[in-house]
């Protein structure tokens, strides 16, 4: 529902409305210098490894478990070669910038989060969770297996 003032605004002339910057303007202002991404990806050096070694025991006891004919071999291996993309990308990556490890890499800092600081035992729980319960998952799968005989 349009009100009198609403109306009035859209019906008056305005004239033309000049929206070029004026000539001085690109002149005054300077390119910013360009940077690439200074921040590596934050977690220390144990995160990594545990992280490897979560996925590395996930697929090792999966593969024990269920690769008993070439489409579950197959769907494995195409699976563990997508996880060695995923820390090859990450591996090569880091390597770019060396930067030196920051604070939080190091041990003495904590991580800086959108939604605040986070200690690294936060960070190590949030990181590690979900690997480390796929981990477990296949070593019940192996369980269960070996209780009804392979």
């Amino acid at each position: 529902m349009l009100y009198e003032h609403d109306i009035a605004a859209l019906t008056r002339d305005h004239g033309e409305v000049d929206c070029a910057p004026p000539a001085d303007f690109t002149a005054a202002v300077a390119p910013a210098p360009r940077m690439g991404e200074g921040s590596s990806f934050g977690l220390p050096g144990w995160i990594w490894v545990l992280l490897f070694g979560a996925y590395a025991t996930f697929f090792g006891a999966l593969a024990l478990a269920t690769a008993h004919d070439g489409s579950t071999v197959f769907a494995i291996v195409v699976s563990v070669l997508y996880t060695m993309m995923f820390f090859g990308t990450a591996a090569v990556l880091q390597g770019l910038g060396k930067r030196g490890r920051q604070g939080f890499e190091r041990g003495d800092a904590v991580l800086e989060t959108c939604t605040g600081p986070m200690g690294t035992a936060s960070v190590a729980a949030q990181v590690l969770t979900v690997p480390v319960l796929f981990a477990l998952f296949a070593i019940a799968l192996v369980v269960m297996r070996a209780s009804i005989g392979f």
